[in-house]
């Protein structure tokens, strides 16, 4: 793949991971306008703040247990929103001409739900207009509007959606993905220290493993950017922005995919199993990416939901079923192939996890710890946090100098 053409803008997505403190917005900034060469624009999308998006869905749950829609979803855009403005402010003290639009200004166009909508339309007009008087545009991820021109969310962890977007309907090279790891793993890096970096993926494989509960991309992400031949880079978050793993094509390596999060029901009744299959198959729900899989265990017959019931709709329809919170989902994915799927206890998920990724990755990678979270996430929940961390955040930075930031990738 040759270097980024001039008169396309390059397009950015940066996860929360990259804003665990205030310092950090002046650390992307730099990146960001180490990237610039004068004719070079960029459309910057960014997620809320890591752990702002939940302080502010647990505070609104203490008033109302069940808000109305339309309520969730406009409390969900303002951690964008403040998100895009910090890091537009933070250009903007370096001397970049940037902006933050909203959802009106992005050209996503979509229906459902306000909280889980579903885009239908993608115009580009409205990005380049934006882009017309400035070097860098800001876009809060994860938002549209609705044919009434109402902002809607559109799900969880939307924003790798809305970068793919913007890059498709900019015609840019590539859309870059940046978060707490430099790409995507054989296997969950901190569950499994021998995990390792590939530095290719396909399409398909990428689904595959975003469907079996890893935290890859969002698959309507990749299914977007698969229609549309648009190469993914997942990289790690700057000041080091590594360059990890590239996503295009068709290459599938073996990889190994844990989910921590899985609902489980068991049927022994296998007439009741196919009822439920098909009551869940008539339900729509944007924000259920991962389809129920059937997997026995046990000599038993149980319905697996990788990633969890966010919505609690099979925990509803599989109500008469025993439910199995103690089981965990473990897929192996590897080339076309169907996947393998086993259950496991909670308790055994790390050792079987590690047993059959040492079938085909013997080497040992460095340890990853746990995932950070910025201790600002209550910065719209909690104004004590502003003072007792914010404060001495913005003015003793002590984060390591950052690298000079590279020009051309």
């Amino acid at each position: 793949m040759g270097g980024p053409s001039p008169e396309r803008p390059a397009v950015f997505k940066f996860g929360g991971a990259c804003f665990l403190d205030l310092p950090d917005y002046r650390t992307v900034a730099r990146y960001i306008a180490g990237r610039l060469d004068g004719s070079r624009r960029v459309v910057a999308v960014v997620s809320a703040m890591s752990g702002t998006t939940g302080a502010l869905q647990n505070a609104q749950r203490e008033l109302h247990a069940d808000p109305p829609p339309e309520l969730a979803a406009s409390l969900l855009l303002t951690a964008d929103t403040v998100s895009s403005l910090l890091l537009a402010t933070a250009l903007c003290e370096l001397g970049v001409r940037a902006r933050a639009i909203d959802a009106h200004q992005q050209g996503l166009h979509a229906t459902g739900s306000p909280e889980r909508a579903k885009v239908v339309r993608i115009d580009p007009a409205p990005l380049w207009s934006a882009l017309a008087g400035c070097e860098v545009v800001v876009v809060p991820g994860g938002q549209a509007v609705d044919r009434g021109s109402r902002p809607v969310m559109l799900g969880r962890n939307s924003s790798d959606l809305s970068a793919v977007a913007a890059a498709v309907a900019l015609g840019a090279d590539r859309c870059e993905i940046f978060s707490d790891v430099p790409g995507v793993y054989t296997a969950d890096p901190y569950l499994l220290p021998e995990a390792r970096v590939l530095s290719s993926l396909g399409y398909g494989a990428a689904l595959r493993m975003t469907r079996a509960g890893a935290k890859v991309l969002h698959p309507l992400a990749v299914e977007l950017a698969e229609r549309h031949a648009l190469p993914i880079l997942c990289r790690s978050r700057p000041p080091i922005a590594k360059r990890g793993t590239l996503i295009s094509g068709s290459t599938a390596p073996v990889a190994i995919v844990a989910d921590q999060r899985t609902d489980v029901w068991a049927f022994p009744d296998v007439s009741e199993l196919e009822h439920v299959q098909e009551r869940l198959a008539k339900e729509e729900d944007g924000d259920q990416v991962n389809e129920p899989v059937v997997v026995d265990y046990e000599g038993t017959r149980h319905l697996a939901i990788a990633g969890g019931d966010p919505r609690g709709i099979a925990h509803r329809v599989c109500v008469a079923a025993p439910h199995r919170p103690e089981l965990r989902l473990i897929t192996t994915v590897h080339g076309d192939h169907e996947p393998e799927r086993h259950l496991v206890p909670e308790s055994q998920l790390a050792e079987e996890t590690r047993r059959r990724h040492a079938r085909h990755y013997p080497d040992v990678n460095d340890h990853r710890g746990a995932k950070p979270r910025s201790p600002l996430s209550g910065i719209l929940t909690d104004p004590a946090n502003i003072t007792a961390a914010g404060g001495a955040l913005l003015i003793n930075d002590q984060r390591p100098t950052a690298e000079e930031p590279e020009k051309t990738t």
